[in-house]
């Protein structure tokens, strides 16, 4: 589906999608010094939702999947009362869950069987029962045990698994070729706004490291206000760049990386060098290196994987199309900071980024991090088995400088821990943490098999995007977060449609 021909066949929609991204965040730039518009344009977005998902629920779920795409935390643009910030996010997840209720009712209404046909119909559909129940549980178990507060606001996130009831209901009306569109859009969409993200990145990338003010002033209030990520001087003028949802670019780059491995053509791999180069570069100056951690992951697989099913020599020809790919992507960078215009403001070298590789050093995030584990590797020993439940609070000292502003001892309680998979092993237990690890290795193993059976690249793409998602949980919580779960949706569903169709995908 994601490969050369599709993606110039389709580049006016890819572009109009980036265009509609670029809008929609240009208006909550604006609405940031204007509450009253950010009000007035959340409601409007709702009211068209809302009618859009009573016309076909099919666009409702674009539209979710849009705003999961684009918008990081959910807040780009919410609704505020009484102190309590309602974000968009939530509010089209409960609308939405709200319309798909009402529709399966009436269609239980005309047809008993018809929740039995569609659970019937859902790949790895008894691992998906076993994980909602292990949540519940962890539910339950964290209202007997914590606060009602940081029970809420920790299990929220998890909600977005029942978004496979409403894509299931969807998908099980449709015919071939409306299952066959319905994925092609949703690739457009992933797609558009990765390329988006990409754009938005450098950018920031560059405005910020010439300095530009005033203007860097208010994308940086409105950055932090609104959620959106998080922008750091480096300390020699060079800045991080880090979006959650750029985690979109680094699974987009699997799918280029992939289509270069397919392609035979020089222009088509000259292309597709290009978009990969963007897509690393977007990584890199994420200065993220859960990030990294992810990339070097697949890479490696991916090596194990060519050198297995292809020859020695195409290996090393691709491999070198990679190097090639890096270069770029840092020839990409060094243009857009050092750029001549209208001034250079910083000392960019490649020590930026070995420094920002070392994990042993003394910076507040990393030493923050291995303070927490200790913490939790002590308070797993007592609750392996069943976990804490939700909204499970552990306390640290943090050397992070906004703890240390509120709480000048360092000492940091939460119910958030950057430790992805720990975090679930400790809320849900080694059951709960079997349930979803199990998940995932099944759709590791059903999209290698289908890569070697169907030789579809796709597949492949999907495989070292699920490696390297799993990778970054490590150090970073992306499979207990919309973004991740989303994906992990998307990605069963997709090879739900494989499994059931004789064409290949």
């Amino acid at each position: 589906m994601l490969n050369f021909d599709f993606l110039t066949k389709n580049k006016k929609i890819i572009f109009f999608i980036f265009l509609a991204s670029l809008f929609l965040e240009m208006l909550s730039f604006v609405s940031f010094n204007f509450p009253v518009l950010n009000t007035v344009i959340f409601f409007a977005i709702v009211v068209v939702f809302i009618l859009l998902s009573l016309y076909k629920l099919k666009l409702g779920l674009y539209f979710v999947l849009a705003e999961v795409f684009l918008n990081s935390m959910g807040y780009l643009f919410y609704y505020e009362y009484g102190g309590l910030k309602i974000s968009l996010r939530i509010s089209l997840w409960l609308i939405l869950m709200s319309i798909f209720l009402a529709k399966i009712i009436l269609k239980t209404l005309k047809d008993k069987k018809i929740i039995g046909k569609v659970y019937k119909d859902l790949i790895f559909k008894n691992n998906f029962l076993y994980l909602a129940v292990f949540i519940v549980l962890a539910f339950f178990l964290g209202l007997f045990r914590n606060s009602f507060g940081d029970v809420f606001f920790d299990f929220n996130a998890w909600l977005y698994f029942t978004l496979i009831l409403p894509f299931g209901f969807v998908i099980h009306f449709q015919d071939q070729k409306e299952k066959k569109l319905f994925w092609q859009d949703i690739a457009l969409l992933f797609m558009g706004i990765a390329l988006y993200v990409c754009f938005k990145s450098l950018l920031f990338l560059f405005l910020f490291s010439h300095d530009l003010r005033p203007i860097i002033s208010d994308l940086y209030s409105w950055t932090r206000v609104y959620a959106l990520g998080e922008i750091t001087n480096m300390n020699n003028g060079v800045y991080r760049i880090f979006f959650q949802n750029q985690i979109f670019n680094l699974l987009a780059l699997f799918f280029s990386l992939s289509a270069l491995l397919s392609s035979k053509k020089i222009k088509e791999k000259s292309y597709l060098i290009i978009l990969s180069s963007f897509f690393i570069s977007t990584v890199v100056i994420s200065f993220s290196r859960s990030f990294w951690f992810g990339l070097v992951s697949s890479l490696i697989f991916l090596l194990f994987i060519s050198v297995y099913k292809f020859k020695l020599k195409k290996t090393v020809n691709y491999f070198g199309q990679i190097f090639l790919t890096l270069i770029l992507s840092l020839s990409i960078i060094f243009i857009v900071i050092k750029f001549p215009w209208p001034n250079i403001n910083n000392e960019f070298g490649m020590d930026s980024i070995s420094d920002r590789a070392n994990i042993t050093s003394n910076e507040s995030a990393i030493s923050s991090r291995w303070a927490l584990l200790d913490v939790i590797k002590d308070d797993l020993r007592a609750n392996f088995l069943f976990g804490r439940g939700f909204g499970a609070r552990l306390e640290y000292f943090s050397s992070d400088p906004r703890v240390l502003e509120s709480s000048p001892d360092g000492k940091y309680s939460t119910y958030t821990f950057e430790w992805g998979w720990l975090d679930i092993l400790l809320k849900m237990g080694i059951f709960g943490f079997l349930a979803y690890f199990v998940l995932i290795f099944l759709i590791l193993k059903k999209s290698l098999f289908y890569f070697f059976d169907k030789q579809n690249f796709n597949f492949l793409a999907i495989f070292l995007g699920i490696i390297s998602i799993s990778a970054v949980n490590f150090f970073t919580p992306y499979l207990n977060h919309p973004l991740g779960i989303s994906y992990i949706i998307i990605l069963v569903l997709f090879l739900n449609f494989c499994h059931s169709t004789k064409e290949i995908c």
